[in-house]
């Protein structure tokens, strides 16, 4: 491990700052108790017909949320610094990145067993009973294995808990970078059972809310992370301090247009953000992100020049500053998640869009299949971030003077472009309606867009636009690059079993009836499968007709019968959906008021017959294109008659 040299400055600052946390706790605390007096959360109000919940429980689940918060935050935070912010021999953490991993595996034992603990605390306001009367051991097996909101608590206690004993055993950078995604990866749980569903478009709030609060976490927790590096020496702290000020401009950025759009979502009028409580809240919020706005604009001007001057004292104030406020907006979050929403975003007595989330789409016609679109704002940031990060690269190579294919480029705006329709258009409105287009999404994702993306060769652009890090011992996005394309895993993932294994296991298991049903109602399960398909299938076309250096390089023939392969078992499962008797997930098409286009058979039987034609168009033009570009390779390299010498005679 790295040592970095402690100055006299690091220790007297470092005696001035646990006030800044007594502060930033006293601060959560309060915020969230003012917000759930101010918007009535903290009421147990009578509903007819509904026993009253114990007054006492519904504060207690505000708090365990604000605690649960601010330890994921810390957590987060510390790992980020880690894995990121300092520099160590290129393997091992720093010393200090050290100090911050055990930090991190500290507060991640805690966050887990104050998860754990919420979990009967959630169960007797459900239950709208005292601890004593809901917590019974059978009750509580049943609330964590049977109820959304018990089994994301359980899972972040699991999750949080193998942070924890993660931080006690790794010493690498790549362990902590592993163990950040993990207590990024514990966030979700929550998000994907909060008060957002019950708001009309309900994927599109959880979807959002996702970035809001991943967001949230790296942006407040690395500059917890940072005012706490008791021992950093100054120009270390300079230097850290300026990876996560570009860090904490693109947090900022997917905090305020993640809550731009839920507040759009949610609201019906304008006028609501000012007459309602839960608006009012809302504007607090607002509020507390312009200040913090503020304070990153002031870095950025003047106390980022004073820390790498060699003067860390006005950093250290400001920072602390904007912790406080950053807990104070933590505690204003979690008396929000218990505001009640506003009139307008009362969930629908319908079962269709309580399922879909939205109303029955009407019948799919010309105009609705090209108008009625339904955007992902993950799919769509996902798309954008990879449009721009490959424009920004482009933009590198011509400064230099660097020539790059206009077909390359192209094939990548086509392929993300394929992305955002399969996830974003009218398909994702009538997908979960229709087999059929279900499967063209599914065709879409794992077969038409990973074709152009493969051919855009990225990993080239990314290695000949990006720069090594210029910090001995402190990797860069190039250097990160590198070690994800040369990983173990990469490598085995690129065995041609593999690839076919992991391709089929897109395929095959997707149209079981359970696993099918699963993606169609739980968010997470949808979330997970399209982004298999996506990734199982640029994988596959990387290896047999990628434009990068694939991880395992095939011959010609070996890309041929891959492709044999896949083509054979679309056109097996084409068939199979075809002949099948039973549709699949029954009970879900069942519940759904559809009183228009065909019946559940038909409908199988056309996407069996999308499934076979389009993917086998694919899969042959795939092979007409290996057997064409050999014929070019072999006479670009083949001497022509006209090129030949002229024999000696």
């Amino acid at each position: 491990m790295a040592n970095h040299p402690v100055d006299a400055p690091a220790r007297v600052a470092a005696r001035r700052r646990w006030p800044y946390a007594v502060a930033a706790l006293a601060g959560a605390g309060l915020a969230a108790v003012l917000v759930l007096r101010l918007g009535g959360g903290g009421e147990a109000a009578p509903v007819p017909g509904i026993p009253v919940r114990d007054t006492t429980v519904v504060w207690l689940v505000s708090l365990a949320r604000v605690a649960t918060d601010v330890l994921a935050v810390v957590t987060v935070g510390c790992l980020l610094a880690a894995g990121f912010f300092t520099a160590g021999d290129g393997r091992l953490v720093s010393t200090h990145g050290y100090r911050w991993l055990r930090a991190g595996g500290v507060v991640a034992a805690v966050w887990s067993l104050v998860a754990f603990a919420a979990i009967p605390i959630a169960l007797s306001d459900i239950l709208a009973t005292s601890m004593a009367e809901a917590v019974t051991l059978r009750a509580v097996a049943n609330f964590v294995t049977s109820v959304p909101q018990g089994t994301a608590l359980l899972t972040v206690a699991a999750l949080a808990a193998v942070v924890a004993v993660g931080c006690r055993t790794t010493l690498t950078v790549t362990g902590a970078a592993t163990l950040t995604g993990l207590a990024i990866l514990a966030l979700f749980p929550p998000v994907l059972t909060s008060h957002v569903y019950s708001a009309g478009d309900h994927q599109q709030a959880v979807n959002s809310q996702l970035f809001h609060v991943v967001g949230a976490a790296l942006w407040a927790g690395g500059l917890v992370a940072l005012l706490f590096a008791r021992r950093l020496s100054t120009p270390a702290l300079a230097t850290a301090a300026r990876r996560y000020s570009q860090l904490a401009l693109v947090c900022f950025i997917a905090v305020a247009g993640s809550g731009a759009f839920n507040t759009w979502i949610r609201f019906t009028a304008p006028g609501q953000l000012f007459t309602d409580a839960y608006g009012r809240v809302v504007l607090v919020k607002i509020t507390a992100l312009v200040a913090l706005f503020g304070f990153g604009w002031w870095h950025r001007r003047r106390t980022l020049p004073r820390l790498a001057a060699g003067h860390r004292g006005l950093f250290l104030r400001y920072a602390g500053a904007e912790v406080v406020v950053f807990a104070a907006t933590v505690g204003v979050a979690a008396g929000l998640s218990r505001t009640p929403p506003p009139p307008g975003d009362i969930p629908s007595s319908s079962l269709t869009k309580a399922l879909l989330g939205f109303d029955m789409p009407g019948p799919l016609t010309w105009r609705p299949l090209l108008l009625d679109w339904y955007p992902d704002p993950l799919f769509l940031t996902l798309a954008g971030a990879a449009v721009a990060g490959y424009l920004v690269g482009l933009r590198r190579l011509a400064r230099r003077g660097q020539a790059w294919p206009l077909a390359r480029t192209a094939a990548w705006l086509a392929g993300w472009l394929l992305v955002a329709v399969a996830t974003s258009s009218s398909l994702a409105r009538y997908g979960p309606v229709l087999v059929s287009v279900h499967t063209v999404q599914h065709l879409t994702l794992a077969v038409l867009a990973p074709v152009p993306l493969a051919l855009a060769a990225p990993l080239t652009l990314a290695r000949q636009a990006m720069r090594p890090s210029a910090t001995p011992g402190l990797r860069g996005p190039l250097e990160w690059l590198e070690l994800a394309a040369g990983s173990r895993l990469l490598r085995a993932a690129g065995r041609p079993a593999a690839a076919v294994l992991l391709y089929a296991a897109a395929l095959y298991p997707m149209y079981l009836p359970a696993l099918y049903e699963l993606t169609l109602r739980s968010h997470a399960a949808h979330l997970v499968a399209f982004g298999f398909f996506l990734a199982a299938g640029y994988l596959f076309f990387w290896q047999t007709i990628g434009a990068d250096p694939p991880p395992r390089p095939l011959t010609r023939g070996a890309k041929a019968a891959l492709l044999a392969v896949i083509a054979a078992a679309h056109a097996g499962f084409g068939w199979a959906l075809i002949g099948a008797d039973t549709p699949p997930a029954p009970g879900w098409f069942a519940s759904l008021d559809r009183d228009w286009g065909p019946d559940l058979l038909t409908d199988q039987q056309l996407a069996g017959t999308i499934l076979l034609l389009g993917g086998e168009a694919v899969f042959l033009g795939m092979l007409l294109y290996l057997a064409v570009s050999a014929r070019m390779s072999s006479r670009r390299f083949t001497p022509q008659p006209e090129d030949r010498l002229p024999a000696h005679r």
